[in-house]
């Protein structure tokens, strides 16, 4: 989902400092893909504000505490920062008593990916800690600075904080206000609770029923649940330790029973029963541990057999069938593990010294089991041919790798939803030329995409509806209006600029021409015009039409390039033909007539304005000096003064208008959107023509001025204003 920017006043703000040479902003920490973090050879630095803390306490073998910060590189409104996991063997070694708004200097971070990029203490991190009530208030103090230092092991001591990277601390505590952290109070209460969480982590033989419990184990078998009323995959998993509540894995062909249904029993699993060699380790040894939403996709495209997998906050339950504990893993709405994967592929890395002790204990485990009963026992894991899978495979199926077999899994699965879009858009008579992604997502009513959620409370801790939320939908609609009026304004032009890379910098008039002065005066010519689309797309719901519900779709430029499906950027309209005239054939496939009909609609009522301004202007107009047949002096230009300031005026509108779309900020934009004011309102005529398409609808909120500090939610004499905007719909 889209960021929304701060639009605090520049002037009472002070600019944000220049990071420390050698240092990564925390954006660019939470950029970097699993494969990065898989390759165990990335090390970072990074200064940050502390968020969140959770006091140490031990794990297996050793003590760990978490640490949450944040940086002013982080998009305004953004709730999480990024996690610390700092480790040493004895808790005098890792911070005790940090505060919110500390600061922390870490060097030589380690990055790892577990759902999200994340850090990881090494053994040559050093860790610096400035208390927030200590920071110096100016750069003159900066080498006083009280800074406390931390490392997991004593020779890997770093230097301490130099006056550079003190002054930006400093620089940057003036701003601190923008970070958004919690209230000392909050803080406190959430650091405490931390302390008594017991650890989650366990081995198999430990865990119980009615728990939630971070599990490490490796998979010895996989089936594939997906059907019309559950997705699920579910996973059998060992870490080579017995527990008495498991199922009893004798070794020879067992008859196995098809994994479905669901942990409370609402769907029932009427798959018969079969035979097949146990592929895992003989005895009570193995968890059937089943996952459901998001991870399940995950697990189905990138979990194979023989992988070590490190899974959090699995629910252990006894299962319907044979009163025997199992797993279950499914996804968040709400709360810390809201969208978060918490399946983990575990990686093997060159540097013996970063392997997770807890998977080297099983390894170990596993290692003693096969010498102990000898490598046959153990069911063959290894071996491609006893690995359990639902079907065998033909012969040359089993030539392939695991890559080609899931590339190929993934396009029948597309083109199986693809065929199912399809046929679903014939019964509804959908728009054929409009593709929409991600089919297998349900549709929902403009209706559903109105309705505010209430997952926020007030002072009296009332739940009360939230401003907008950050959604993303599918749904059928039609087009019943657009803005600009005319197509020619679809694309806006402004002088380019290097500043134009800057996320709050939109321009003016002004700003302009002396950029423009700039650029001459350096040598380099005029500076070029740099164009975009951005227009708005009035929708109705195709299966409920109702005039109340109707909601305007922001189109910037990016999301235009998608719907439009042109090869040409985006340039002058007035200027280019060409284009204009096949940005006008790709829209006619969208809303058909639409065009045709609204500007009929408008040049009607410019002719009705023209006619009711003229006959109040001769009534109210002295009567004429001049005689029939007088000519006007030669100097005599009053006409014509009149005829230019009107054309002057027509052409300050025109380009305000331009301006203000292009910057959907603006106040006038922002109304016209959010009240879904259409000139076409109470013309069902127009939308009756228009064939409904399936579009890609997302929910963001952009800031307004308000007047009425009552309604000034958003602070600073500003409010949340919802918006709507498509996305990732196409033309074609």
């Amino acid at each position: 989902m889209e960021g929304v920017e701060s639009s605090q006043d520049a002037s009472s703000v002070a600019p944000a400092p220049t990071l420390p040479p050698g240092f990564t902003t925390i954006n660019d920490v939470k950029s970097f893909s699993r494969e990065e973090a898989d390759s165990g050879k990335l090390f970072v630095n990074i200064i940050g504000f502390v968020k969140d803390f959770r006091v140490p306490r031990q794990t297996s073998r050793d003590w760990k505490c978490t640490i949450e910060l944040k940086d002013a590189s982080l998009q305004y409104g953004e709730s999480h920062g990024v996690q610390f996991s700092f480790f040493a063997a004895q808790e005098a070694m890792l911070p005790a008593a940090i505060s919110s708004s500390d600061v922390v200097l870490i060097r030589r971070a380690k990055l790892q990916f577990r759902g999200v990029p994340e850090l990881c203490s090494h053994w040559t991190t050093t860790v610096f800690v400035i208390p927030a009530s200590e920071i110096p208030r100016d750069l003159s103090e900066a080498s006083r600075a009280p800074w406390q230092t931390y490392s997991p092991a004593d020779k890997a001591k770093g230097l301490r904080p130099n006056a550079v990277e003190t002054g930006y601390v400093i620089l940057a505590n003036r701003n601190i206000g923008d970070l958004e952290l919690p209230a000392p109070t909050e803080f406190d209460e959430k650091r405490v609770r931390s302390a008594n969480t017991r650890e989650k982590f366990a081995v198999l033989k430990d865990v119980k029923e009615a728990r939630f419990y971070d599990i490490l184990g490796e998979v010895v078998r996989v089936y594939d649940n997906q059907s019309d009323r559950m997705d699920s995959v579910a996973l059998y998993l060992t870490d080579y330790t017995a527990n008495g509540h498991f199922y009893n894995y004798d070794g020879d062909d067992q008859e196995l029973e098809n994994p479905g249904g669901d942990e409370f029993g609402y769907v029932i699993n009427n798959r018969p029963k079969r035979k097949e060699p146990w592929p895992g380790p003989p005895g009570k040894l193995t968890i059937q541990l089943t996952v459901y939403d998001h991870h399940a996709v995950i697990v189905r495209e990138k979990v194979k057999v023989g992988d070590w997998v490190f899974i959090r906050n699995v629910r252990i339950n006894y299962g319907k069938n044979r009163g025997l504990l199992e797993g279950f893993l499914h996804g968040a709405a709400f709360g810390h593990f809201a969208n978060k994967l918490q399946v983990e592929i575990m990686q093997n890395s060159e540097d013996r010294s970063l392997m997770d002790p807890r998977w080297k204990e099983a390894l170990e485990r596993k290692n003693l089991l096969r010498k102990r009963r000898g490598k046959g026992s153990l069911g063959n894991a290894d071996d491609d041919a006893s690995l359990g899978n639902k079907r065998k495979r033909k012969e040359e199926d089993v030539k392939k790798n695991n890559k080609e077999r899931r590339r190929e899994a993934r396009a029948a699965a597309s083109k199986k939803a693809l065929e199912k879009e399809e046929k679903l858009a014939r019964k509804r008579n959908l728009n054929e030329h409009i593709r929409c992604p991600y089919p297998d997502q349900p549709t929902v009513t403009i209706a559903d995409i109105l309705k505010p959620k209430m997952i926020m409370k007030n002072a009296n801790g009332q739940e009360v509806p939230a401003p907008f939320t950050l959604c993303n939908y599918r749904s059928n609609v039609r087009v019943v209006d657009y803005f600009p009026n005319k197509l020619e304004d679809f694309a806006v032009g402004h002088r380019a600029t290097d500043l134009d890379m800057l996320s709050d910098y939109s321009g003016a008039e002004d700003t302009d021409l002396e950029e423009e002065r700039r650029i001459f005066k350096s040598g380099r010519g005029f500076a070029k015009d740099a164009w975009e689309w951005r227009f708005a797309l009035q929708v109705e719901d195709a299966e409920k039409p109702d005039i109340k519900k109707r909601i305007w779709l922001m189109v910037d430029n990016h999301a235009a390039q998608a719907l439009l499906n042109l090869e040409e950027d985006a340039t002058s309209l007035r200027g280019n033909k060409e284009l204009l005239s096949k940005l006008r054939e790709q829209l006619f496939k969208l809303w058909g007539d639409l065009e045709e009909r609204k500007t009929s609609k408008l040049r009607s009522e410019k002719k009705a304005d023209i006619l009711a301004s003229s006959m109040a202007s001769i009534a109210s107009s002295p009567p004429s000096s001049r005689y029939a047949g007088d000519q006007p002096d030669a100097d005599d230009s009053d006409m014509d003064s009149v005829q230019s300031q009107e054309r002057s005026t027509r052409l300050r509108h025109e380009r305000e208008s331009s301006i203000k779309e292009k910057d959907t900020n603006m106040q006038m934009t922002v109304n016209q959107a959010a009240t879904g004011k259409s000139l076409v309102e109470g013309d069902s005529t127009n939308a009756l023509r228009n064939r409904p398409f399936t579009c890609c609808i997302k929910q963001y909120g952009v800031k307004v001025e308000e007047k009425d500090q009552s309604k000034a939610d958003a602070g600073g004499g500003l409010r949340w204003q919802r918006m709507f905007g498509i996305f990732g719909t196409q033309i074609m």
